[in-house]
């Protein structure tokens, strides 16, 4: 869908007004402001250059032009693209993906504010309405957007766990990693299968259970809310290096406390040296590979975790139950002779039981 305009005296206004209505959003602004950080917009066809200061976390300055001193980040996008994401035309995420929003610098800020997407595409269309564009270019969002504008408020409950959410202190959290350095000390010299399940089975028979107020669905990876985990068989030496920095640096920051970090540098960490799966994969890559890596950020909490992807049949699970599953391994493990598939059985059969254990510790 085209953009309204194609004159820029027409166009710049229409651009500038849309910002100042966004400024007036309580939650836009509070969002923007967490920011602290100069945004510079560049709209094409026809030209627009509008930039956003929120420096000092006091004031969201709407300006037109070009920002005097280099901005954090710079959005170039098509005036055509802008109105199809703000219609709701146009998934934001699709847009990045296919270079049709353009940004240079800390694009970590702009996915700061993504949750309020659906407020800014109602304020667009509000807008759009005012200034008298006809039905079709003013065209409500498509169904999934009006249903995440709905959603942004829909109860006490869900206001008070975003609020918490929004407004807590993001913080490293050992437990994992502790409780799986303890296991993998035990089990030295038994197969990777059955040591990885026996890690599973002492990690959730000992982290920490927690239900936070207002949850209605359970379940933590971490035992600290807001939190992110330490995986130390996949980068120990890249955490090691970075754990200085991970409260200071530029983005994806987390508070790391004195006795935590200790317990890291002391003892998990060290623990790893030689046996993690980085520099495992080191031994087999080729130099160019090897020289891709090192250009990749060093370390980020909450993204880098296990190696690949698993799709994972949860509807034999709630059909069956994992007594069911944990039975089927047993006779399948009894049925061969072949120690690696044993092995694989008798691991299941623990990874099913720590499953149990853990769920029957929730509901104690």
């Amino acid at each position: 869908m085209p953009f309204p305009y194609r004159d820029p005296r027409q166009a710049e206004p229409f651009a500038l007004g849309y910002f100042e209505r966004l400024r007036g959003s309580d939650d836009i602004c509070r969002t923007w402001l967490g920011l602290d950080a100069v945004v510079q917009v560049r709209i094409q066809e026809p030209d627009i250059a509008v930039f956003i200061d929120t420096r000092g976390g006091r004031e969201m300055r709407i300006m037109p032009g070009v920002a005097a001193e280099e901005p954090d980040l710079t959005l170039t996008l098509a005036a055509d693209s802008f109105h199809d994401i703000y219609t709701g035309q146009l998934n934001v995420f699709t847009a990045f993906a296919t270079r049709r929003i353009r940004a240079e610098g800390n694009v970590a800020l702009i996915m700061k504010t993504n949750w309020t997407l659906p407020q800014a595409i109602q304020i667009y269309r509000e807008h759009c309405a005012s200034a008298g564009l006809p039905q079709e270019e003013a065209k409500a969002p498509r169904p999934e957007a009006s249903e995440a504008v709905a959603a942004v408020s829909v109860g006490d409950r869900v206001d008070r766990l975003r609020e918490r959410f929004l407004r807590g202190q993001r913080e490293v959290c050992v437990e994992r990693a502790r409780y799986l350095t303890e296991s993998y000390r035990q089990t030295e010299g038994q197969p990777a299968v059955l040591r990885q399940a026996r890690a599973l089975e002492h990690i959730l028979g000992h982290m920490s259970v927690r239900i936070e107020p207002d949850e209605l669905l359970v379940g933590n990876v971490t035992g600290k809310p807001l939190s992110a985990g330490i995986y130390p068989e996949g980068i120990a030496g890249r955490i090691l290096g970075e754990l200085p920095n991970l409260a200071r640096r530029d983005c994806n920051t987390f508070a790391l406390a004195p006795d935590d970090e200790r317990e890291l540098v002391e003892s998990i960490l060290p623990y790893w040296h030689g046996k993690t799966i980085e520099e495992r994969a080191r031994e087999l890559w080729s130099p160019a590979v090897t020289a891709s890596f090192e250009k990749v950020a060093p370390f980020i909490l909450t993204e880098i975790a296990g190696i690949g992807h698993m799709l994972i049949n949860h509807q034999r699970v709630l059909e069956r139950g994992l007594l069911a599953v944990i039975e089927e391994a047993r006779r399948k493990r009894e049925e061969t002779t072949e120690k690696a598939q044993r092995d694989f059985y008798e691991a299941a059969e623990i990874a099913g039981r720590a499953v149990i254990s853990w769920a029957n510790r929730y509901a104690d």
